[in-house]
């Protein structure tokens, strides 16, 4: 089922559904801010075999770091909407 957060503790929440999540996961943000954190909690859920889709406006706006990141990820596809 679908959750909406308000800015109030969305760090908190997604960090909850991250690491609740047994099979798969879709994230969607027309923004993509993932501090060190977020990071090592999508690492985790990576172990554990969650398939990950991550949902975002441009390609473009992920640093080679990011890049280099997320490829280090087995479960995790990313996704480009522009109109996001």
């Amino acid at each position: 089922m679908a959750e909406f957060l308000t800015t109030k503790g969305v760090a908190h929440h997604i960090e909850k559904i991250i690491n609740d999540a047994k099979q798969s996961l879709v994230l969607v943000s027309p923004y993509l801010n993932i501090p060190s954190l977020l990071f090592q909690t999508l690492r985790g859920a990576d172990r554990r075999g969650v398939k990950v889709k991550l949902v975002f406006r441009k390609e473009d706006e992920l640093t080679p770091d990011e890049r280099n990141q997320f490829e280090q990820l087995k479960n995790l596809s990313l996704y480009f909407l522009e109109n996001l």
